[in-house]
């Protein structure tokens, strides 16, 4: 078995533990659960919304929240950018002051870290907003497949602590070549994983004849069950205001918590927020979590 076969291996045995030997979402306590949910109006994040404005329901059961939170915790930011033989010349030149970008509007107690993925995944390490700009170099040549799967997987097993919210902004064209994993798999590790995905996806078009990605709608349902967002930006685009854009909106997120009225931790919970102040919101929060046993 090759070193990245045996990763993803490695990756796949650990979500599968997650039910029993993980807490499910963000809980701090054996039944505390909290979610992160992002309120926007008219592309702007909604600010003063108190726990009376939500109503969040838990497999179906409207839950009584206990806080609400914005702002108040630190973030691990993994930024996963594809560096396979499509990224090249002015795209790689994009994505570096993108990835800058990231460097610079982090704060002090935030932490980033680099990943970058063609048939293989590298951990650059973490971005220390001292030594921002990267240069083009530092990134890598681009070179080889996209095994994006796999790098989607490797990510979403990533080390969760309790006191911090995790977030990935995942730099894509959409296309898969070579991955040991697929879509069912890695959506199946998102269920069961902490993170939130945000995908940042170009494409050929421009803003004039805009095309659309691969796996477009496959991209929508990960984003989706994790609480993050797609984006997709055509190649007369800016990446630095898309990456900038989702780690912004996630920050300014609010952090519901609750304990399940039930009592019934075991399983998939199935979760759906909503505001119930009068006007027209966009309300993104992960689609649910698996809980362990009490």
């Amino acid at each position: 078995m090759s070193a990245r076969a045996a990763t993803i291996a490695l990756a796949l045995a650990a979500s599968a533990s997650l039910p029993q030997d993980q807490a499910p979402v963000f809980r701090s306590s054996v039944d505390l659960v909290s979610i992160d949910v992002s309120v926007q109006r008219r592309g702007r994040a909604v600010t003063d919304l108190t726990a009376p404005d939500f109503e969040l329901r838990d497999n179906g059961e409207v839950q009584r929240l206990l806080s609400i939170d914005r702002e108040t915790l630190p973030i691990d930011i993994v930024l996963v950018t594809d560096l396979s033989g499509s990224v090249r010349g002015p795209l790689l030149a994009a994505l570096t002051r993108a990835v800058n970008e990231v460097g610079r509007q982090v704060r002090a107690s935030d932490r980033v870290r680099l990943t970058v993925f063609n048939n293989q995944i590298r951990d650059l390490g973490p971005i220390d907003p001292a030594h921002v700009p990267l240069t083009i170099g530092q990134l890598g040549t681009p070179s080889g497949a996209t095994s994006l799967f796999d790098t989607l997987t490797v990510t979403l097993v990533g080390d969760a602590t309790p006191d911090r919210r995790q977030m990935a902004v995942v730099f894509t064209d959409g296309a898969d070549t070579q991955s040991f994993v697929d879509e069912a798999a890695v959506m199946e590790v998102a269920r069961r994983s902490e993170m939130a995905i945000f995908v940042v996806a170009v494409t050929d078009g421009t803003l004039r004849t805009p095309l659309r990605p691969p796996h477009e709608a496959w991209l929508q349902s990960l984003t989706d069950v994790t609480g993050g967002r797609l984006e997709v930006v055509q190649g007369d685009g800016t990446l630095d205001e898309s990456f900038a854009r989702a780690v912004e909106t996630f920050r300014t997120s609010y952090v519901l918590r609750y304990t399940v009225s039930s009592g019934r931790l075991a399983g998939w919970h199935d979760v759906t927020v909503k505001v119930t102040r009068p006007g027209d919101f966009d309300v993104r929060a992960r689609r649910g979590y698996f809980g362990g046993n009490r």
